[in-house]
């Protein structure tokens, strides 16, 4: 049986990307984003997820007073 590989990205949100200049950016993730877009294109299984935090946590805006 033929294995197959996948990729897993964790949590790749647009504002910790260097594309649009955030101010979470983070250097080198725009990498991340090009090589998960073309290993999708070659039908690599892609499995995304999503960072949680309750209401309160201290990154979210309320929280930071902006």
């Amino acid at each position: 049986m033929a294995r197959k590989s996948g990729v897993i990205v964790l949590d790749l949100q647009g504002d910790f990307t260097t594309l649009k200049n955030w101010w979470l950016a983070v250097e080198g993730t725009d990498q991340v984003r090009l090589v998960t877009e073309s290993l999708s294109k070659k039908d690599y299984p892609i499995y995304v997820t999503q960072d949680w935090h309750p209401a309160d946590h201290v990154s979210f805006k309320k929280q930071l007073g902006i």
